[in-house]
């Protein structure tokens, strides 16, 4: 079981009355906690799968036996437990066994999705069940970039085949594609194969499209990394920012060398959460958010702790244990309003990290966040909800999208993109936010 960053070893039993005890070892002397699987006052669901974004500490080889309880009690906020097994057979028989049992139960079944969406889904891509999407880029026009754990694949969206190949060279997981315009290159964010670290590779975004076979290029200076974020600025800049373990590393393009050359690199005492650049600096959050400047790199705490309505925020107890988990902008770049997540809030700012508008606060645990066409887009364990960000009442005014363990991992115009997994397969669909409006 996973605790504070360590996989710790533990001995789990299901009990005739539906309680799932997590005992210390098998001689059951110490119990560190106990879930009751089938009960009014909580609701308890199982993912089998879990998110590279939400642990990055799994490699890709340990990520087929990792799976995930998440259970959320009456009057507390909803937590996750993740487990990961010693194979993949004895994963299997878990998961079956605890969502045997939490099926039991009428309060764990998600509600039965509605109709009423017909024409607004759209499959864009399915893989094999022993496989999984991770990721995808919009590339050259009406080409789709698609990242696996089996490696990269693309589909030509004017083809009326819906054809998805497989591009020859790339062998590794790929969590994160970035697509440069102006270099005609995509930056690969390659998983761990348990042998070798986690790289950024690059590679032709043309030779992509023509589906040949591709030569990686390792980005010097960042093995380890595990996300990164592009961005080129108005007077054409291009700057990259990769973080590891313990390291934050800023990049510039060098076009005499043909490649990105470090610029500055600052220790973390945890993992990076996320990454966003604006024109003048790239924001990250660690432990809290930081703002560093890409001309001086001075690093400096991007939130104001002394307005009053965000030290109010950081010190409710609800808040307590919070972390840094994403980064999204609202308005235009020269009157940007941030949305800054967190474990369960979202807190609204300007430029100056003060606040603009009251936080959102979620009971459940959502796991990702997109800001697409106006209107947000939050993932759960069983469903993405959709919210107007200029709504008079954002409760009222959402939509619920019941989907298994849904993944958001693009955006382009007025559609989202995101994975969830059936029966047989991985699939990717794309929601398009537009004739959502019309409805």
């Amino acid at each position: 079981m996973l605790e504070q960053g360590d996989w710790n070893e533990v001995y789990l039993v299901i009990n005739v009355n539906n309680i799932l005890d997590i005992y210390q070892d098998n001689t059951r002397s110490i119990r560190l906690d106990q879930i009751s699987l089938a009960s009014g006052n909580c609701r308890v669901s199982v993912q089998s799968t879990v998110a590279f974004s939400e642990v990055y500490y799994i490699n890709s080889n340990d990520r087929p036996y990792a799976f995930k309880i998440t259970v959320h009690t009456k009057g507390k906020s909803e937590k996750a437990l993740y487990f990961m097994c010693q194979n993949f057979n004895q994963k299997v028989d878990w998961v079956n066994k605890l969502d045997e049992v939490i099926k039991t139960f009428q309060s764990n079944l998600a509600p039965v999705p509605s109709t009423e969406q017909d024409g607004i889904k759209e499959l864009v891509a399915t893989v094999p069940a022993d496989n999984e999407i991770l990721s995808m880029e919009h590339a050259l026009p009406g080409i789709v970039v698609i990242g696996t754990i089996k490696g990269l694949y693309m589909r030509d969206m004017n083809s009326g085949k819906g054809e998805l190949r497989r591009i020859e060279g790339v062998e590794a997981s790929i969590h994160k594609i970035v697509y440069i315009k102006s270099t005609q290159t995509l930056i690969l964010g390659c998983g761990s194969d348990g042998t070798s670290v986690s790289q950024l590779m690059c590679v032709d975004a043309r030779a992509v499209a023509a589906a040949t076979r591709v030569q990686l290029e390792p980005v010097p200076e960042t093995a380890g990394a595990h996300i990164f974020a592009v961005h080129q600025t108005e007077s054409g800049n291009l700057f990259m920012c990769a973080a590891s373990s313990d390291m934050v590393s800023i990049f510039a393009w060098s076009p005499k060398r043909v490649e990105f050359v470090i610029r500055n690199k600052f220790s973390t005492d945890t993992y990076t959460k996320c990454i966003f650049f604006n024109d003048s600096s790239v924001l990250v959050g660690t432990t809290k958010f930081y703002d560093i400047d890409l001309k001086t790199f001075a690093a400096e705490e991007f939130l104001d702790t002394s307005d009053p309505a965000i030290k109010k925020t950081l010190h409710d107890p609800e808040f307590m244990g919070s972390e840094p988990r994403q980064i999204m902008q609202i308005g235009d770049s020269k009157d940007p309003e941030y949305i800054l997540g967190f474990t369960r809030h979202l807190l609204f700012v300007d430029m100056y990290g003060q606040e603009t508008r009251g936080p959102i606060v979620f009971s459940s645990l959502p796991m990702e966040h997109l800001v697409v066409h106006g209107m947000l887009c939050t993932s759960f364990s069983d469903r993405i909800i959709i919210s107007h960000l200029n709504s008079k009442d954002a409760n009222e005014d959402k939509v619920e999208v019941f989907t298994p363990v849904p993944h958001l991992v693009s955006k382009l115009d007025s559609k989202l993109y995101y994975t969830t997994s059936g029966d047989t397969a991985y699939n990717l669909i794309a929601y398009d936010m537009e004739k959502l409006n019309c409805q």
